[in-house]
């Protein structure tokens, strides 16, 4: 006799799991399986592939074929490749994981009943173990602007044993292994594809902050960071254009004018120093992600001037109750 999982409810709604995966078979095999091994009862899996030269898609549709799998026809990168995500899955709750991240099997059932709790609470992880040496990689943070560069300082102690069943406030958590509310996901357009990867976490946990959503950590839940297995990724002229490109946006987007203002004057400050010595022969040219870079925001002004007055007036709404 086949007996039928109970039907969603108010108390325990549909999960789906949006799992972000690119040229990481080795990766996804260890993530993909915790996610279905979750002991949550309504749960949904939805694997998107950005379009792997090491057929993944292939792999996921033969040995997995429970989850609902994505491919997309080219690289959409981190947000583009979630955002396709998040239209295709169907839970009122998202799960946004990554291929490198390994869930507890308890993870979800955790966060759910805390996440249904309040009602303004859009994100909440767990914390994020380095799966080798069980050191702690991230336990939420907090987003710092510098003169000229943007930090995410994780200076949040995990809490001791007997404290780590309480709900923790945090201004930032990772989106890679966060359990997000979709309404306000949809609120904030979700992921701003003008960022492509890299700066879209910091983004996404402003915007919803500035839409009066709050976001935390709960300590006893835990998930487990596979460690890279090569950082030659990184050498790569579009991955340090879109890196660069996107401080400015971040910048415009939410940094005081005065934070802004000082922010310009130094890069071109910086930038006059770099072509005066390139012009004594005392430096290498730069590099053209660089100059993408600049010739991007300033291409862009007025876009980058509209995200700007769209994030100030949810401030103001929010301020003004």
């Amino acid at each position: 006799m086949t007996v039928s999982a109970p039907a969603p409810t108010a108390a325990s709604p549909l999960v789906s799991v949006v799992l972000l995966t690119y040229n990481r078979r080795q990766f996804l095999e260890r993530s993909l399986a915790a996610a279905i091994a979750q002991d949550y009862p309504h749960l949904e899996v939805v694997v998107v592939d950005n379009a792997s030269a090491d057929d993944t898609a292939a792999y996921v549709a033969t040995h997995f074929p429970m989850v609902r799998l994505v491919r997309n026809p080219r690289n959409l990168f981190f947000t583009g490749g979630m955002n396709a995500g998040i239209r295709a899955a169907r839970g009122e709750l998202l799960l946004l994981l990554t291929d490198d991240v390994v869930l507890e099997r308890d993870y979800v059932a955790k966060l759910v009943p805390l996440l249904q709790q309040v009602p303004d609470l859009a994100l909440l992880a767990g914390v994020l173990y380095d799966a080798d040496t069980g050191t702690v990689r991230c336990a939420g943070g907090r987003v710092q602007f510098g003169v000229d560069v943007i930090r995410i300082v994780h200076d949040i102690p995990v809490p001791a044993a007997p404290q780590r069943e309480t709900l923790c406030p945090v201004p930032y958590v990772p989106p890679t292994l966060t359990l997000a509310r979709r309404a306000a996901l949809d609120a904030v357009g979700a992921f701003d594809d003008d960022f492509k990867f890299t700066g879209e976490d910091i983004d996404l946990v402003l915007k919803l902050q500035r839409r009066g959503y709050r976001i935390a950590l709960y300590p006893a839940a835990a998930a487990y960071h596979l460690p890279p297995v090569t950082m030659q990724y990184r050498e790569n002229e579009t991955i340090d254009f879109h890196m660069e490109k996107n401080v400015f946006l971040l910048y415009f987007k939410f940094a005081p004018l005065a934070t802004l203002l000082g922010f310009l004057g130094y890069r071109y400050a910086w930038l006059a120093k770099q072509l005066g010595l390139m012009l004594l022969g005392r430096r290498r040219p730069l590099g053209r992600a660089t100059w993408r870079a600049h010739i991007w925001w300033i291409g862009h002004l007025p876009r980058l001037a509209a995200k700007r007055w769209q994030m100030q007036r949810w401030q103001y709404r929010v301020a003004g109750g």
